[in-house]
């Protein structure tokens, strides 16, 4: 074993479809190598089967275990036993052994582990301000006094993992920013690694844009809306995405919608509430074949409420749009992406999730008018993957 070599255990909720692919195992399978060997833990309410795991493990070439969530300090209680003894099963093998998690809520976890194991490395990488997305799952239910104590057991796990961890990973400068300022932290903590695609998975092909085109029988002057991504969870606003293309609909008659979601019952129902089945289309497709449809589109959709958690949000979609080639109509609660958008002009910033302006339509219609290649050459360059492993694999030989 190479005396630099690092062994990295990744603790993850559930297996969700395609957003644990990308985001998760994606990212190991090319970070792997270099030095580094990465094992996943999946703390799950479900366990999935063995089939499934081995396919996981070839992806990863690496182990998948699978532990049963329990209730707060008991699950706590058991996580610890299990890290430390997956510590010293792993201590004399390799010269750094790191703790990596995307769960704010295993905070006490790792603060306990920090005191236990010194030498140990701890990682906390936030996707999103998740207790911001827990206030508004219990917003509508009454805060009884379990919820409270729930709430506050969250609160005190969060801020032991910022405040303890070794490193803190963001998907954005906005979530960043969040944390120093909640917690009063220093900036060189933090690494920013945004919502990054496979440029391997996602990229501009003409060639798939005529076979998607031709399957969906749409004509040259007709404009495809496509929407990737969930749309059971609060923060999708399903009904808003309807709504909003409605709107586009109303002012030019070209426009068709296309979605692309493993939530297809919901996705159906929402075609039918809203009489859009002469003019839209969907699909559930495993995560190599979502950029097929993309190129066959013509700008991805991307809204959500302005509400903190969405602020420092960094949809992974976005990048897969560019990186396929698409302009961009996102909505101006997503601070990081939008500014983006603002600053290279490949797409529109809307204010208003129920319509756009006639100068919001207008500056999209520009964005149509750019070439296509421009923009996926761009989103290449700025926000895929391949662009921050390096700094990804210099972050865990660092710490």
């Amino acid at each position: 074993m190479e005396k630099n070599s690092i062994k990295r255990l990744y603790i993850m909720p559930e297996v969700w479809e395609t957003v644990t692919q990308s985001q998760v195992f994606n990212w190991i399978t090319l970070i792997n190598g270099n030095g580094i060997s990465t094992d996943c833990l999946s703390i799950t309410s479900e366990k999935i089967g063995n089939e499934k795991v081995k396919e996981i493990e070839k992806s990863i070439s690496g182990e998948f275990i699978q532990i049963k969530s329990r209730l707060m300090l008991i699950g706590d209680i058991f996580l610890i036993l299990f890290l430390l003894k997956y510590y010293f099963k792993n201590k004399n093998r390799y010269k750094k052994i790191v703790f990596q998690t995307r769960l704010s809520s295993i905070g006490l976890t790792f603060y306990l582990l920090n005191v236990l194991l010194p030498k140990a490395k701890f990682i906390f990488e936030s996707r999103a301000a998740g207790n911001e997305e827990r206030k508004l799952r219990e917003k509508e239910k009454n805060m009884n006094l379990k919820l409270r104590i729930k709430g506050s057991y969250f609160e005190l796990s969060e801020q032991l993992m910022v405040t303890e961890s070794d490193r803190i990973f963001c998907v954005s400068n906005s979530l960043k920013e969040y944390y120093i300022n909640k917690y009063n932290l220093i900036d060189s903590n933090f690494t920013v690694f945004p919502g990054a695609a496979d440029s391997n998975l996602f990229y501009l092909d003409k060639r798939l844009r005529t076979e998607v085109r031709k399957e969906f029988k749409l004509k040259d002057d007709e404009i495809l809306v496509v929407y990737s991504g969930r749309l059971e969870k609060k923060w999708e606003i399903p009904d808003k995405i309807i709504t909003f293309f409605n709107d586009l609909y109303a002012i030019n008659s070209k426009f068709k919608l296309l979605l692309i979601t493993p939530d297809i019952n919901l996705a159906k129902n929402l075609i039918h509430q809203y009489e859009l089945k002469e003019i839209s289309f969907i699909r559930k497709v495993d995560l190599n074949e979502v950029n097929k449809y993309l190129n066959g589109a013509d700008i991805g959709l991307l809204l959500r409420e302005d509400i903190p958690m969405n602020n420092v949000a960094s949809p992974t979609k976005f990048a897969e749009y560019l990186m396929s080639g698409l302009p961009v109509i996102i909505s101006h609660g997503i601070h990081d992406f939008s500014n983006v958008i603002r600053n290279s002009r490949y797409g529109v910033v809307v204010n208003n999730l129920d319509g756009i302006s006639l100068k919001e339509y207008t500056k999209l219609s520009n964005s149509l008018e750019i070439e296509n290649v421009k923009i996926a050459t761009w989103g290449k360059n700025k926000l895929s993957k391949k662009t921050f492993i390096k700094k990804y694999i210099e972050s865990l030989k660092s710490i």
